[in-house]
This record gives structure tokens, sequence and C-alpha cells, in this order.
């Protein structure tokens, strides 16, 4: 190491303090170029088209990081809101992130399968506005006349299960109206995640080199890495994700800890929504399908080797419940698959599921799709 050519003449105690600081300012950086370089970076600086999920990124779990690359193979795409041309279409889709691609990966939209799989015109839109419920947005299209030049045969509503009982049991105002004007403008302009800048990759040095060993030893006496994280990790009976941690399983905090507020009531309630929102789309001939994308925690459940938390009761709230639309049950297609011993059903690291689980809904429902189209 170089040092001034005048350090000799510092006092003794000034030179050890002076040597004393060098070596550990190399020790610093070293250590955050290090941590950086072999694990950190490898979470927090992907970007498009290559992708990771956040459970892996909020947890600092490097070894259930499932790397993909975006790419649409299938013959067939969905057209989204800025690319419809007018003309009018079999189904049309809106929801969350998982009517949206927000697994990323290959084939992320399960929109393409459908419209692979009954060669048809499927388009996908937005909700009119944050505080206006999917619900109260198809409202909103049927009294504004946006239906009659869309001309949809089905409209399949889709809602992460953990929302579902929050979005569709509140009261809906079902005098909504809007301009269709305005609903044609948000059509076109209003796409998933515009005007979202996307987070910039950190510096070498900065706190998540901190959290990376800090998480990952939290996460050997806790579960929940006692609460200093949104990812929760529970160990597997068998392999059902082809990462290195494969027998790990990674969910959202709130898979878990919303399982109290849901109730008979809440999901009688929205069922009776739905029931209602399906009778004023029967007489434009249009069927009504409910999708609930089943929460990563209640699906994989059954096959954890220690559990400490209630087991979900949503879906066996609501199959039973009369019902005026077609309901999608997510929960026991995909439970067949896993039990038929079907890996990747999720994504390891993702609070979304993966095109595996994309092809076995869809082919689920297809007959029934097929039928009402014609």
């Amino acid at each position: 190491m170089k040092l001034p050519f005048n350090y000799l003449l510092y006092p003794l105690k000034a030179r050890r303090f002076y040597r004393l600081f060098l070596i550990l300012m190399l020790i610093f950086v070293g250590y955050h170029a290090i941590v950086w370089y072999f694990f950190t970076s490898k979470l927090l600086d992907v970007h498009h088209p290559h992708h990771i999920g956040d459970l892996a990124r909020i947890g600092y779990q490097y070894d259930s990081a499932h790397y993909r690359l975006a790419e649409r193979t299938l013959p067939r795409h969905y057209i989204n809101g800025a690319d419809y041309d007018g003309k009018p279409v079999d189904i049309l889709t809106v929801g969350d992130s998982f009517s949206n691609g927000g697994g990323g990966g290959a084939n992320p939209y399960y929109q393409d399968f459908l419209a692979t799989g009954c060669q048809c015109r499927v388009l996908n839109l937005q909700q009119l506005f944050d505080d206006v419920t999917y619900i109260e947005t198809v409202i909103a299209w049927i009294n504004s006349g946006y239906l009659n030049i869309l001309r949809p045969k089905i409209i399949l509503i889709e809602s992460i299960a953990r929302s579902s009982f929050g979005r569709f049991s509140v009261a809906q105002n079902w005098e909504l109206n809007a301009s269709l004007k305005l609903i044609q403008d948000k059509t076109a302009f209003s796409d998933w995640g515009e005007g979202v800048v996307l987070a910039a990759t950190p510096p070498i040095i900065n706190t998540a080199n901190y959290k990376y060993p800090l998480y990952n030893l939290y996460y050997q006496f806790s579960p929940t890495a006692f609460d200093k994280s949104h990812t929760y990790k529970l160990p597997l009976k068998e392999e059902l994700f082809s990462v290195k941690a494969g027998s790990t399983l990674l969910f959202y905090d709130q898979d878990a800890t919303g399982i109290h507020l849901i109730t008979q009531a809440y999901v009688t309630k929205m069922n009776d929504n739905l029931n209602r929102l399906a009778l004023l789309l029967k007489p434009l001939g249009i069927a009504l399908y409910v999708m609930p994308a089943v929460d990563k925690y209640d699906l994989y459940q059954p096959f954890l080797s220690s559990d400490l938390f209630a087991k979900n009761p949503l879906f066996e709230f609501w199959r039973p419940l009369r019902k005026e639309y077609i309901f999608v049950d997510t929960k026991a297609i995909l439970s067949r698959a896993l039990q038929s011993g079907v890996k990747d059903v999720f994504f390891a690291d993702d609070t979304h599921w993966s095109p595996v689980a994309s092809d076995a809904v869809v082919k689920a429902i297809l007959p029934k799709i097929k039928d009402d189209l014609n």
C-alpha cells in the first residue's frame, strides 16, 4: 500500500490511526464487493426481459431464485387495451397482476393459453380506476354501452384469493356510470404498470448486503424471520420446485396473517354481489366467469413438513354456495396437479403461479368456454 511521502513524520498515534482507518476501509469495501458480487446482485440487479420473483428478493433467498426469460411462444396472443382494434371480442378479462403477466418468464399470460385453446379473441382490460372495484368496472361497461361495442360472450374476473373477499364483499355502486369516451380512453392508454418507474439498481455499497446474511440467519430460527420480512419460509415434505431449495416453500406473509379475516358471512356477501352481476350480464348474452387465484400457502399447505398457521377456509366456504356465474376453482385444479407430482405449479420465488398452472387451469375450463362461445 502506497502511503503519503511524509507518513513517517506523523506522530506514532496518528500513524496507527491512519493505518487502522485504511484497514477498516478495505474490510468495509471488500465485504460489500464480495457479498454484492456473489449474492445480492443476483437478486437485485435483474432487469427485463430477465425476471426473478419478489419473494426471493425481499427475503434474500438466493437458493430459491428461479431465473427466467420473458418470451411468448404460444401461437395466439391476447389483445391488451392499447392494441384493441375496435372489433368484437370473444372473451374479456379483468384482474390483478395474475391477469397481467406478473410472474414473468415464458408465456406468463393465462389469456394466451385461452386464445390458443379456443382459437378466439381475448381482450384484457384494467379496472376503471384504483378506487373502482372489478364489479363496478363491469357495471360501468354495461351502463355506458361499452359492452355493445366489445360484444364479448364471456367476461372473466380474476383476483388473487387473499384479496377476493375484500374486493367482492364490499358494497358496490350498482348505478356507476362513466362516459363512453372516458372508458375508451382508459382502454387505449391505461395498460398494466404504465407510468411506474422501476427501482434503479442499488450501488455496490448498500443495506441489502447486511440484510442478506442477517435474514438468512433469522430464517434458521424463525419461519417469519422474526417478522423482519414479508417473505415466510417453511419446509416441504418433498421437492416441488426446480431450484436448489426445491423442498422449501416461500410465500407472502398475508397468505397466512389474513386468514382470520375470511368468514362465511364475507364469502356469502361476495357471492351475492357476483350473482347480481351475473344476472345483469345474462340479458346481454354474456356469461360471467370468476377465477380466484389460489394463494400459494393455501395450495401447498398439505405438502408442508410442519405448519404454524391456520387452514384457509375460503374455497371451502365458497364451493357449496349457489352461483349464477361459472366458478373457476383454481385450488381444486392445481391441487390435482401437485398430487400427481407436477413441479413448479407456482414459481419457487414468487407469489404468482407459473405457465404450468395457467395451462392446467385453462385446460380444465376450456370445454365449458368452448360451449359458451358457440
